[in-house]
């Protein structure tokens, strides 16, 4: 992929349906402020304790440095994957 892409320019939400799951994948582009509070422990802690799977990591994608953020739903039906690019 072309190391020059925006990410402001080419925000994208894609959902597919596999294996019956249901896997959304979105590109956050919101300020700090809002990465901060996603991603902290707190908020992190309470969707474990609803019985959810939370887990955040440092990635790649689209040749660029990210935070990816995978979430799955406490029935395992669905899951979010978020980039938080830096």
């Amino acid at each position: 992929m072309n190391s020059n892409f925006n990410i402001e320019e080419n925000n994208f939400f894609q959902e597919t349906f596999e294996n019956n799951i249901l896997t959304e994948t979105e590109v956050s582009t919101k300020n700090e402020e809002y990465k901060r509070k996603y991603l902290s422990a707190d908020t992190l802690r309470f969707f474990r304790n609803l019985g959810g799977f939370e887990k955040t990591e440092q990635s790649r994608k689209f040749n660029l440095g990210c935070t990816m953020h995978t979430s799955i739903s406490p029935d395992g039906q669905t899951k979010k994957i978020t980039y938080f690019f830096y």
